[in-house]
């Protein structure tokens, strides 16, 4: 890829008795539209984590009587609603006569939801009304996210993780891991994906103009020529007497120069970042002490992954200094490859088997 310039919570659950009872004591009425509420509409949905949401009532959720005696939240199944928590409200009178519904319930979602879907249902005595409503489970922490490309939905490959991207205006290059694996070319206009190679092993790619490289066995990076549809260059790192082998962790191309990071079997201190010319040639090392993963470069900054324990940050290391900037949070929980370009961040997310992107700006 060219270079180019890119909470306090309330948990109020009722027990799992009085769930059911509810459920049980409502499921054969016939649902009405409770006079007493004004508008459904008026509820607050927060992503407060990569896995949980707060659902709140809005200072608008007006009632003109104090007859809701529970709300319960829940998912429908086949058509048929599934109650999961169960809280009993607090008015608070608006002034005015009527009464504000005040409530809150933090629900867990599995990492794998993008689009998650639910109702809230308010019980009276009598009836009950439903608000049907859906969150986008990939706007934490960054409200700019938007989906580009899903494994299940875009390309028919429910069995794969996206591992590492590079992209160009007309193509998007990844490599998978699962099955099938390889390099693949999927084509913004036509919306198909080709493989380019088949291979395992080896995590990462990197691309630009005519050339695509991809690195198998974590030593060794081939060059794919797009203009002859093949591959005809091979550099094998374990060659080279000034890099302390161990494997290598990430790549990218940025001004016609290949960079890659390679990370030392002996200690982390002699980590190193290498460059070379886009036929293979070697150029230059330098020291890089630190182990991280993947990366993208933009305006002289390297952006890496940092995995620490169960979490996962964006780094940063100047090139012109050599120095590391302060890390920053990753769109998600689990992220491998990065690629900037233009105004935007492309990344992977392991869990909902996604590419995304957020703007430039949030993490500069």
């Amino acid at each position: 890829m060219i270079c180019s310039k890119m909470i306090s919570n309330i948990f109020r659950v009722a027990s799992l008795a009085l769930l059911i009872t509810s459920c049980e004591k409502y499921e054969n009425i016939a649902p009405t539209y409770p006079s007493s509420i004004k508008d459904l509409r008026f509820v607050t949905i927060q992503q407060v984590d990569y896995d949980s949401l707060i659902i709140t009532n809005s200072e608008e959720l007006i009632v003109t009587r104090k007859d809701i005696e529970f709300i319960v939240f829940g998912k429908k199944k086949n058509g048929t609603f599934v109650g999961q928590d169960t809280i009993t409200p607090v008015y608070y009178s608006n002034g005015l006569g009527d009464f504000i519904l005040e409530f809150e319930f933090q629900e867990n979602v599995d990492l794998s939801e993008i689009k998650y879907e639910f109702t809230i249902r308010y019980m009276k005595s009598n009836s009950w009304v439903s608000l049907d409503t859906f969150a986008l489970m990939y706007k934490y922490p960054y409200e700019s996210t938007i989906p580009i490309l899903l494994a299940g939905r875009d390309l028919n490959m429910h069995d794969i993780h996206f591992q590492d991207i590079d992209l160009d205006n007309e193509n998007l290059y990844f490599h998978p891991s699962g099955s099938p694996s390889g390099l693949y070319e999927y084509n913004f206009d036509s919306r198909q994906a080709r493989m380019l190679v088949n291979y395992y092993g080896g995590d990462n790619i990197a691309s630009d103009s005519i050339y695509v490289f991809y690195a198998t066995m974590h030593d060794e990076i081939f060059r794919y020529n797009l203009n002859i549809d093949t591959t005809n260059l091979m550099l094998d790192l374990t060659e080279f007497e000034s890099i302390d082998y161990g494997y290598i962790s990430g790549m990218d191309i940025c001004n016609g120069i290949l960079y890659v990071l390679v990370i030392s079997y002996e200690t982390e201190s002699n980590n190193s970042l290498v460059r070379f010319d886009l036929d293979c040639n070697y150029i230059d090392i330098r020291n890089y002490p630190l182990t991280h993963y993947y990366m993208t470069i933009h305006d002289n900054i390297l952006y890496s992954v940092q995995y620490t324990g169960s979490s996962t940050n964006i780094a940063r290391f100047d090139l012109t200094s050599n120095t590391f900037l302060e890390n920053i949070p990753t769109p998600a929980l689990l992220m491998e490859g990065i690629r900037i370009f233009r105004d935007r961040l492309y990344y992977t997310d392991y869990y909902k088997k996604m590419i995304g992107s957020i703007h430039l700006w949030d993490i500069e």
